[in-house]
């Protein structure tokens, strides 16, 4: 019963996060896309630390982003911030499973306090893009440096709730369930700095 519980929770939770994902995009951004934006993205992520990963998640909008650096970074940006908010959503959902044990229900809350300060270090730096693109000179390099700090902070926060689950072999079915999510949320945060460190001063 547990396990066809458990099992039945994750497809909701994955539905969950593909809906979530799919919100990423700008609103009211045109339907399809275009083989230069494609293209745009796919040259584009070479830059990053797991260009599969990178096309992967901004190739369903390329015909928003086109080939705009400015629409592909604070694209990247919304994208990381719908894969923490589906993140939350799976780890809020494990926490109410009857019979977790004291270590199991300790893991998933601190994951859950990590997660929370991920988003808000995500926002932040979304208001610092922002920000930069309404400055000059030092102005410009001062939100440029902050915003990475804060995608930073995001992606460390994720980190740290792998590393916390990494060191309890025992959790195993949780692990199973947490690990491959918070590893490939963590690679999309490490390929938005990627992104933003390369192409923030390109114009467009």
């Amino acid at each position: 019963m547990a396990n066809s519980f458990i099992v039945s929770l994750l497809l909701s939770i994955l539905y969950i996060a593909s809906a979530s994902s799919q919100s990423a995009a700008p609103v009211g951004s045109p339907a399809g896309n275009t083989t230069s934006a494609q293209e745009f993205i796919k040259v584009s992520c070479n830059v990053t630390t797991d260009p599969t990963i990178c096309v992967d998640s901004l190739s369903p909008y390329a015909s928003s982003i086109q080939e705009s650096p400015r629409r592909l970074i604070f694209t990247a940006v919304n994208v990381s911030l719908a894969n923490i908010q589906s993140t939350m959503t799976l780890v809020d959902n494990l926490k109410k499973i009857k019979g977790l044990t004291f270590i199991e229900s300790g893991l998933l809350s601190s994951c859950a306090e990590m997660f929370v300060l991920g988003l808000r270090d995500l926002t932040t730096s979304r208001g610092q893009l922002d920000d930069m693109y309404k400055s000059k000179g030092p102005d410009f390099k001062q939100h440029f440096e902050e915003a990475k700090t804060s995608i930073g902070g995001a992606e460390y926060n994720f980190f740290f709730c792998n590393y916390e689950f990494d060191q309890r072999k025992e959790v195993v079915k949780l692990r199973a369930l947490v690990i491959p999510t918070v590893v490939n949320v963590s690679h999309i945060l490490s390929n938005t700095i990627d992104l933003v460190d390369k192409f923030a001063n390109a114009t467009g």
